[in-house]
C-alpha cells in the first residue's frame, strides 16, 4: 500500500508541475 501511495503521490506531483508549466506558458 505504501508503494502504491508513493506512486500516486509522484504522479500527482508530476501532474501539478506540468499544469504549472502550462499556466506559465499560457500567461506568456
Amino acid at each position: 500500500t505504501i508503494g502504491y501511495n508513493k506512486r500516486i503521490n509522484k504522479f500527482l506531483f508530476i501532474n501539478l508541475e506540468y499544469v504549472c508549466v502550462d499556466c506559465m506558458t499560457v500567461k506568456n
